[in-house]
């Protein structure tokens, strides 16, 4: 049976930490004086490719400030969340943050879905010299370069299909295909995962990339059920890491283990697949049982 930790596990960490690091700043503190509401600006990806990552993002950060606002307050003041669609674009959503931080005078950003789209607006944050908590964003080339107002949650990049490697490596496969869609993240995701193998001896048998629009898997899945690697990863998100085990199945491709990063980890990737979905892997790094204030309960809630 396969197992599929969810996005709001995710975000239920980035919230916990939220409320730490808000009620710890300095800056927030200073802002909040005299104002009835602390501001925590957002954007999030409600239309585009990454619109099922973005309602979730945006559905756990008001949950967090309900109930925040339920016990009572924060520093003394509400907590509202002042949000805007960036469409799934970095340039849109760096537009918005500025927007966010000139006009609408947030206290204290949340940063967006995606490496893609935070390494834009990540920048407008340094620029401004405004925290910038994110969450959902693993990329390294986001946190090397040199920024002191981006704050990372989230779990490096190359070390989300180290464990999956582990294990694979402890069941004794030794060897892997490696597949990733050709951005940021996943990049990243997909050499860390190269390299991981390679130090545990597992070969790599195929390492192949493919663009955000690729829609037909056929060659590439024909070309590893030839190659026969004990073990399939993608570095994915939800439409290809679909239509990649849509592919598998159809040519009747089964290595002993397959997983992926972000697709598995939605609701959507179950629904789409059904039956098929069975015995894939997600890797996602934060699980309910997380031991931090609240995490179960706010999962279970969610």
């Amino acid at each position: 049976m396969g197992f599929m930790y969810r996005t709001q596990q995710k975000l239920l960490a980035c919230a916990a930490l939220l409320l730490i690091t808000v009620a710890n700043t300095s800056f927030a503190a200073t802002n909040a004086t005299n104002k009835e509401t602390i501001k925590v600006g957002v954007t999030a990806s409600l239309t585009g490719v990454y619109s099922e990552q973005g309602e979730s993002l945006l559905q756990g950060l008001k949950m967090w400030a309900d109930d925040v606002n339920a016990r009572g307050s924060l520093l003394g003041q509400k907590v509202e969340i002042v949000s805007y669609d960036d469409e799934s674009h970095p340039a849109t959503s760096a537009k918005l943050y500025d927007r966010l931080i000139s006009e609408d005078k947030v206290d204290l950003l949340v940063g967006p879905y995606s490496s893609n789209v935070t390494l834009g607006a990540s920048g407008v944050a340094e620029r401004h010299q405004f925290p910038m908590v994110s969450g959902t964003a693993a990329a390294e080339a986001i946190w090397n370069r040199g920024y002191k107002n981006i704050f990372q949650v989230d779990l490096p990049a190359p070390e989300y299909l180290a464990d999956g490697l582990r294990i694979g490596k402890e069941k004794g496969m030794k060897t892997v295909a490696i597949l990733f869609q050709d951005s940021v993240f996943t990049r990243e995701v997909a050499m860390g995962a190269k390299a991981v193998a390679k130090d545990l001896g597992i070969e790599v048998v195929a390492f192949n990339s493919y663009s955000s629009n690729t829609t037909d898997f056929s060659g590439l899945i024909s070309n590893l059920a030839e190659q026969k690697p004990d073990m399939l990863l993608g570095a994915t998100y939800l439409n290809d890491s679909i239509a990649i085990v849509r592919e598998a199945r159809k040519q009747n491709y089964s290595p002993r283990a397959m997983g992926f990063t972000s697709g598995p980890s939605l609701t959507a990737f179950g629904e789409a697949l059904g039956a098929d979905s069975e015995g894939v892997l997600g890797f996602t790094p934060w699980i309910r049982a997380v031991r931090e204030p609240l995490a179960f309960d706010f999962d279970f809630r969610y």
